[in-house]
């Protein structure tokens, strides 16, 4: 799709498999399907693992679309359940590392998440959900943050704007101010 005069191709991040398994406090072992279908995201994680991230192949057309691209966008989706598999990748991991203009957008609005458990389960793994939170676990990453207007902690790479849309103008609106800051 070519939206903002933006190319862009979508690829798996890998074409093996790599699965989230999720250990509860109370010891369970879930499959993804199970914790968040199932479960509905209820049970509280002491650990998650990225079971095929060690040994999951990774195109050179996805490192080189990494490598050559002017920008990289994360968008707002939960860190641990839906970028974490992606930055469990090693080839993937180290050639974000290696951008120079990586900006995340703020899953977190206040204390609370956009959708789904991402507060949750950044707070159980050990995370602030917030900007300190988030550059925590971006560190080494990410280069910018975009969070909602209150959220900023003041830094110059955090920049505040709105980040609840109410419709697809709004989106298009942030669109516009991350590629024109990028």
């Amino acid at each position: 799709k070519n939206k903002f005069n933006i190319r862009c191709k979508i690829l798996p991040m890998s074409d093996d498999k790599v699965s989230t398994k999720l250990i509860t406090k109370n010891g369970e072992n879930l499959n993804f399907q199970n914790y968040f279908v199932e479960k509905k995201a209820k049970p509280r994680l002491s650990k998650v693992v990225y079971e095929g991230s060690r040994k999951a192949n990774v195109t050179n057309q996805v490192i080189n679309l990494i490598d050559k691209s002017d920008i990289l966008i994360i968008g707002p989706s939960n860190p641990i359940l839906s970028i974490g598999p992606i930055l469990s990748i090693s080839k993937i991991n180290q050639s974000i590392q290696n951008h120079n203009n990586v900006i995340a957008i703020s899953p977190f609005v206040g204390k609370k998440a956009l959708k789904g458990p991402s507060v949750q389960n950044f707070i159980d793994m050990g995370y602030n959900p917030d900007i300190q939170g988030l550059k925590k676990y971006f560190k080494n990453r990410v280069n910018k943050f975009y969070v909602n207007y209150g959220d900023s902690d003041g830094s110059s790479n955090v920049f505040e704007d709105q980040i609840v849309f109410k419709n697809e103008n709004d989106s298009k609106i942030l669109a516009e101010r991350i590629l024109q800051n990028g």
